[in-house]
């Protein structure tokens, strides 16, 4: 044999190993539950902060903490940013709105409102609410009531949130009781007699609720041939005071009871 048969050919080279195969991808065992879903978003921005303290503010306004049914409302509003149009914004600009009016606050009422955007603002309950703080302001009797009773009416209607709905008509309900016995206790200060019928115009109530609630805060007197009332000195009567605990209630029942006999405001 010759030596170039011997010797093997340059170009001809052993051919490469193979990597060793890979292992097999485990596969899931068969299970007859789906699997689990996965957990809510913790990402900023999706707690609605009006619908967060909506129960806080609940809670103040059925203890009658004013204060701090405004303190917890102005501070939610401040965290609006991305949701100033958001109908959910109601749920903390109309009871703070109406908490306002209860503390005779009528410009705060006002500029709460204000602060809507115009999607918010040019809708119907707002526009009433509006129409309400100004006869306040204005001290135009006649109209506050009409106005409030408005107010209840389309609470009654809309498709509002059912909580705030209720919240609504229990704040209203508040306004119209104290701002009653304020005005009450402001006549009896005022006059030294007055007559039913005029009295009448600056509560909105029937002849019949203001000689019971005349009688019931102990501190007016009634001549039933003039039909004129008249206050009792309170030197007269020291312990006759709107501050005493007993008569607040008794004159909360009647106004409470008032509501329930006029059937509007």
């Amino acid at each position: 044999m010759s030596q170039n048969q011997q010797t093997a050919s340059p170009s001809a080279s052993a051919a490469p190993t193979p990597p060793p195969a890979s292992p097999p991808a485990p596969v899931a065992p068969e299970t007859d539950h789906p699997p689990a879903p996965a957990g809510p978003s913790l990402q900023a921005g999706t707690v609605n902060p009006f619908r967060l303290v909506f129960p806080d503010l609940v809670l103040h306004s059925r203890q009658s903490r004013w204060d701090d049914l405004i303190r917890t409302a102005e501070r939610a509003d401040l965290k609006k940013a991305g949701r100033e149009s958001d109908v959910t914004r109601f749920l903390v600009v109309i009871p703070l709105s109406l908490s306002y009016l209860i503390l005779d606050q009528a410009p705060s009422a006002h500029w709460v409102l204000m602060r809507l955007p115009d999607e918010l603002i040019n809708t119907p309950l707002p526009q009433l609410l509006f129409k309400l703080t100004a006869s306040i302001a204005d001290r135009k009797y006649t109209n506050i009531y009409s106005r409030a009773n408005d107010v209840l009416s389309l609470v009654s209607e809309t498709t509002l949130d059912p909580e705030l709905k209720e919240v609504v008509t229990e704040l209203l309900q508040k306004f119209l009781e104290v701002f009653r016995r304020r005005t009450f206790d402001l006549l009896r200060q005022a006059f030294t007699e007055i007559s039913v019928s005029e009295v009448q115009q600056y509560l909105g109530v029937s002849p019949d609720v203001i000689l019971q609630v005349a009688k019931a805060s102990g501190q007016w007197t009634y001549n039933s041939t003039s039909q004129l009332l008249r206050p009792i000195c309170e030197t007269s009567h020291p312990l006759a005071s709107t501050s005493d605990a007993s008569t607040l209630r008794t004159f909360k029942s009647v106004w409470s009871g008032a509501i329930g006999l006029e059937g509007t405001y």
